[in-house]
């Protein structure tokens, strides 16, 4: 009994991350969400990792020759694209600027380096292109 009950807890363990809670409902929605605004005909978006901590998410994205970052914002709506950056929303402080509160931004921050350190230079590489940050949220300035 006592055995079965630490594999229990071990295995359920696994499936915390740093950016917890994320659940496999909130990744699927946010990649569909991806994948609907930003699909092209024979150019497979790839999208790893999604991190989630609270109503945000930051995920890796990349198609083609081309890649970068997109933050993400939950909303009545569902999942909205608030912004898309390369490498100038990894860190916390850009992440605040850009209204993810401070708890969440560092999470996200945390757990986007530690993911990144072990992706392929030439997928970071591509991560990398996307120059300055684009807002998709109508707004012109960071909050």
């Amino acid at each position: 009994m006592k055995r079965s009950l630490i594999v229990l807890l071990l295995v359920a363990g696994l499936g915390i991350t740093a950016c917890a809670p994320k659940t496999d409902s909130s990744d699927a929605l946010i990649r569909d969400t991806l994948h609907k605004q930003f699909d092209q005909a024979g150019v497979t978006l790839e999208l790893d990792p999604v991190l989630v901590s609270g109503d945000h998410a930051l995920v890796d994205w990349s198609q083609g020759t081309m890649g970068g970052r997109a933050l993400l914002q939950m909303s009545d709506g569902g999942w909205r694209v608030v912004l898309c950056a390369g490498d100038g929303i990894r860190s916390q402080a850009a992440l605040e600027q850009a209204g993810v509160p401070a708890a969440d931004a560092r999470r996200l921050s945390e757990a986007l380096t530690k993911a990144e350190a072990s992706m392929p230079k030439e997928r970071l590489q591509k991560l990398s292109r996307f120059g300055g940050i684009m807002r998709m949220d109508g707004q012109t300035s960071h909050k």
